[in-house]
């Protein structure tokens, strides 16, 4: 009997799967046809002889073991022939977005990534997925519907430990406001003393509980005296 990828240096790679993890089994090893009965055993250890996985016919290797070059044993029980094929564990996966939801916010809200709604990924081997976004702003536009006054445009992208990516693309509409919707601040007695009259002492005009600014997507102009 012969093993394919007799090689340390060249060691044939195997994908793992959703898991992490992967299942390998003696013919998948094995060169061609082998008149050898089985059943087989598989020992898989690393280059410094710590065992990685052992089994009957097939071997499931952890996710430990991902980027090392193992060296697997296959056996024949009946006759005690062996051979060694060297197997490098890869992961080809992308992460997956589970969500990547659009989101409506006025025009007074942050729209940053923490005040909207979140994006979720996940990665088959990664528990600490790099995610990355970058934001376009279509608008003010007349093509937009009549309660928008803008869209962003955010697109993120998700990398795991080894390269792999997915994307996903959300938007984020800001919704147009009109002067009835400002609340003003109420009216105070100050110590004329040692009064702070400034606008974040004293109040500010708000919509929707977030302060009015002149520099908005609100298209207002805010001042006071």
């Amino acid at each position: 009997m012969a093993c394919d990828s007799p090689d340390p240096g060249a060691a044939a790679e195997v994908a793992v799967n959703q898991n992490c993890e992967a299942t390998i089994t003696a013919s998948a090893l094995l060169q061609g046809t082998t008149t050898c009965a089985g059943p087989f055993e598989l020992v898989a250890t690393d280059m410094q002889g710590n065992t990685a996985a052992t089994g009957i016919d097939l071997i499931t290797i952890p996710s430990a073991w991902l980027g090392a070059t193992l060296q697997v044993q296959i056996t024949d029980q009946t006759s005690g022939n062996s051979c060694m094929s060297y197997i490098m564990l890869v992961d080809n996966l992308p992460p997956v977005f589970s969500a990547c939801p659009n989101d409506t916010v006025l025009c007074t809200e942050p729209t940053d990534p923490a005040h909207v709604a979140a994006v979720a990924v996940a990665d088959n081997c990664d528990a600490n997925v790099d995610l990355q976004s970058t934001t376009s702003q279509i608008g003010p536009d007349c093509n937009l519907p009549a309660n928008m006054i803008a869209v962003l445009v955010r697109n993120w992208t998700a990398t795991d430990d080894y390269g792999n990516t997915a994307t996903c693309q959300q938007l984020i509409y800001i919704e147009k406001s009109d002067l009835a919707d400002v609340q003003f601040p109420p009216d105070l007695s100050l110590d004329c003393t040692a009064a702070d009259v400034s606008p974040a002492a004293t109040g500010q005009p708000t919509i929707g509980g977030f302060p009015v600014s002149t520099f908005s997507p609100c298209r207002m102009i805010v001042n006071h005296s």
